[in-house]
């Protein structure tokens, strides 16, 4: 295995990096302003501005995904350096040359790989989980001999309303049925067979049922 071509492939990669980092840390600098062309964003509503922030966020995960190549890079050059490229840094057996062609940062076999891979967290929890407690902990005294009425006693107490499945679907309430503004409003009316509109006196003289007229 011919370590130089290796290396060869580690520095262009290097470079090439180091290159696209340059470019986008240029563009972070400018100010946020530039690219909007808003001179504030107190006025605007934040959905107005989403497009725009999204790019910025982008280019903050680009930056950041390109500093994690160049430390691999770094890593690798370093093991070449040592005399140590091509070997397995967990187990100690020789990587397929094959794999150092598709992946030159590589520096473990594919099975220490696999399992680094299963240990590690898939994804990193948001920062404020550091300051924020997982609901209602801070107002939950259950834990200790007090037996004050805390957060969590309120919450439930709350909780207790509006308990009725389906309660959106059924029936309004005989005082919220109507909804007219205008006492006009509330006139029943029917259309008659030449499209003209009549009052609508059905049941009204229903002795059986009467209605209020």
């Amino acid at each position: 295995m011919d370590i130089a071509i290796f290396k060869k492939m580690l520095l262009k990669l290097k470079e090439e990096y180091e290159k696209r980092l340059l470019e986008l840390k240029k563009s972070e600098e400018n100010p946020f302003f530039e690219s909007t062309q808003e001179l504030s964003f107190y006025d605007n509503h934040p959905g107005d501005l989403g497009s725009e922030s999204f790019e910025r966020s982008k280019d903050f995960a680009l930056i950041d995904n390109l500093k994690l190549k160049l430390r691999q890079i770094d890593e690798a050059i370093a093991l070449i350096n040592q005399g140590k490229y091509g070997l397995c840094i967990d187990c100690g057996q020789k990587i397929p040359v094959d794999r150092l062609f598709a992946n030159p940062v590589a520096i473990r076999c594919v099975a220490c790989q696999k399992r680094v891979e299963e240990r590690t967290v898939p994804s990193i929890r948001p920062v404020e989980e550091q300051v924020l407690s997982p609901f209602m902990e801070k107002f939950n005294h259950d834990n200790t001999s007090q037996t004050l009425f805390d957060g969590e006693d309120s919450w439930q107490a709350v909780a207790n309303f509006n308990t009725r499945e389906n309660i959106f679907y059924e029936d309004l309430p005989p005082e919220e049925e109507n909804s007219s503004t205008d006492e006009v409003d509330s006139i029943p009316f029917e259309i008659g067979d030449d499209g003209v509109i009549y009052q609508n006196f059905k049941g009204v003289d229903d002795e059986s049922r009467p209605q209020h007229r």
